[in-house]
């Protein structure tokens, strides 16, 4: 699941999605989808392609088995920070919870803390 994320990360958003299972859930800010990962592949493909560098520090992750679901809960903190294509840079604290099915991704639950933008000086 880790190395799913660090995919995305690198840009290898093909790479990303070989851990995910076939039917996906992903809830962002501002953003549900629930479907056929191909289709969910292609958008963030698309989200992906906006960002010239993408980087993420993790801070803390744990994993968490629920028997009675016969699921695993797999939960990281850590900061996000990307330059744009148009060369802005900004960051966020982000945390994803991963429902991992089977040794598959099936839901992405993801919140952002994004920072107040830094004013340059003149």
């Amino acid at each position: 699941m880790l190395e799913s994320f660090k995919k995305y990360h690198d840009g290898d958003v093909k790479g990303t999605f070989a851990y995910f299972a076939d039917s996906v859930e992903f809830i962002s800010d501002r953003f549900y989808y629930k479907g056929p990962k191909d289709s969910l592949e292609t958008l963030i493909t698309r989200v992906r392609a906006n960002d010239a560098t993408l980087s993420f520090e993790p801070d803390s992750w744990t994993t968490l088995y629920y028997p009675d679901l016969d699921h695993t809960w797999v939960t990281v903190w850590g900061m996000q920070r990307w330059t744009n294509k148009k060369g802005i840079a900004d960051s966020a604290y982000i945390k994803n919870d991963f429902i991992v099915k089977n040794g598959k991704i099936t839901k992405v639950d993801e919140k952002w803390r994004q920072f107040e933008a830094v004013k340059k000086k003149k």
